[in-house]
């Protein structure tokens, strides 16, 4: 699959910002992938990064700009054979499903195993922990796995080939990062540690084996500043406030935020300490009651305005009728 790396590079940037670092690495990894002839020297990932950070963002963005399938699931729901839960084998099910049963590109795809620091234990009996680990990293290494396609009544087997699947495993990891601690006057949050101070001997005592860590490229996402919520909520392709600008606009409404309002709004989702995720429902909270009123009322008002001061009062922002309307 040719792959412009130029072209992936820069459109993932503007989905996911703040992140270039490792979208660098991710992207060369992808590319290496899909033009390699030995697959024992594919990439496969592990992406270590705060809630909220861009983890699963950039692939999304990056298996639709490629086209290729991709999944995206939970580690909590899959379990070593035998045990209670779901069946690694399953990953590889629901990416032929999701390749609408085209082998050859279901082989070519992504799988992405989320918050697999819930799956990683030190200890050694741990049978769901440590055994889905154990039979993730024979899929990640490469093997044929006979699944079936079909029902249960109607079983449809084919042989899977999982050599050339990239496999990213994705994780929080938090406890590796030292709890925030509120400082002076303002209660500035200082970190001890940060996401890029994560050493493979760190992980290792987390409890991810040798094994894992030796097969996998680890990739670093930052922790993200009011300065990147605001560039965000500004920039990026998919932000909520550009959403909610067309979403008043369809109303024949111009919302009005002013810069320092927008400033104010990156301070207050950052306490959330969620990421790019607390944009969407810090700016609902306080445009709803605005978005309710303009929708209930069609024709009546102009505009939405936000500023700083708005902010402070309750409603949290200011509707101005249209010139004609008393």
């Amino acid at each position: 699959k040719k792959i412009n790396v130029k072209c992936l590079f820069s459109q993932t940037k503007k989905n996911v910002i703040s992140q270039d670092e490792a979208l660098k690495q991710i992207v060369t990894s992808i590319d290496i992938n899909y033009n390699i002839n030995n697959y024992r020297n594919k990439n496969n990932i592990l992406l270590i990064g705060p809630s909220g950070s861009g983890k699963t963002e950039i692939f999304r963005t990056i298996s639709d700009l490629i086209n290729v399938p991709m999944i995206i699931e939970d580690a909590e729901k899959y379990s070593a054979v035998g045990y209670k839960g779901a069946d690694v084998e399953e990953l590889i099910t629901n990416l032929y499903t999701k390749a609408n049963g085209n082998l050859e590109e279901a082989e070519k795809g992504i799988i992405i195993i989320d918050e697999i620091d819930k799956k990683v234990t030190g200890d050694k009996n741990d049978v769901s922990g440590n055994r889905v680990l154990n039979a993730l990293l024979t899929m990640m290494e490469g093997s044929t796995y006979r699944i079936n396609v079909g029902s249960e009544y109607n079983p449809n087997y084919v042989m899977f080939d999982t050599s050339k699947v990239t496999f990213v495993l994705a994780g929080a990891f938090s406890d590796l990062v030292a709890s925030k601690k509120n400082i002076g006057y303002n209660n500035d949050l200082i970190d001890n540690k940060k996401y890029s101070d994560i050493t493979i001997d760190s992980l290792k005592e987390y409890g991810l084996s040798t094994e894992i860590l030796g097969r996998v490229k680890i990739c670093r996402l930052k922790e993200l500043t009011k300065d990147d919520l605001i560039k965000i909520m500004k920039y990026s392709k998919n932000s909520a406030l550009k959403e909610y600008y067309e979403y008043a606009k369809s109303k024949n409404v111009k919302l009005n935020i002013t810069d320092a309002a927008i400033e104010k709004i990156a301070k207050e989702a950052l306490k959330k300490n969620v990421g790019a995720r607390a944009i969407k429902s810090t700016l609902l909270e306080i445009l709803e009651g605005a978005f309710f009123e303009i929708g209930m009322n069609e024709d009546i008002y102009s505009s939405i305005s936000v500023t700083e001061s708005t902010l402070d009062n309750d409603p949290p922002y200011k509707l101005y009728k249209k010139r004609n309307i008393h």
